[in-house]
């Protein structure tokens, strides 16, 4: 069969120099897929394992996965709990304990950055008065 084209074959035989209507093709190629991977999420559910294996030995297989995960983006296991993000008044909280930290840190860094200046001043003093001094005694004697 032809659609009015006359290199595009539809639905019949491809035979040697023949040209394949490859949208039609990739489209059902597409759906068939789909439907196949559906038939068998339907068949696991269906059956009340997955892949073959029990419930047990697919939460083992999870676990695993978690703790990859987590050691592939550094994630320490005691510091962070399952569930914790969903906690509005956790996060309330860890929000204004971070803001207090920051806040203590700057005004640490102020008081350093203060105590700085004072001793930069109190050493220039220092080496003002030591000229006026050595000046001082050597006119005087």
């Amino acid at each position: 069969e032809t659609n009015g084209d006359s290199n595009d074959v539809v639905g019949g035989d491809t035979a040697a120099g023949a040209v394949v209507d490859n949208s039609n093709n990739q489209g059902e190629s597409r759906l068939s897929n789909i439907k196949r991977r559906y038939g068998r999420t339907q068949q696991f559910k269906q059956s009340g394992n997955f892949g073959g294996q029990n419930t047990q030995a697919q939460k083992a297989h999870q676990e695993e996965r978690n703790d990859r995960l987590r050691d592939a983006f550094g994630i320490s296991a005691e510091k962070h709990k399952e569930g914790e993000a969903f906690d509005r008044e956790l996060q309330e909280a860890k929000r204004v304990e971070k803001k207090q930290r920051i806040e203590k840190a700057e005004r640490k860094a102020e008081r350093a950055r203060i105590r700085e200046e004072k001793r930069q001043k109190k050493l220039q003093r220092k080496e003002s008065n030591d000229g006026r001094k050595k000046g001082k005694k050597r006119w005087q004697t």
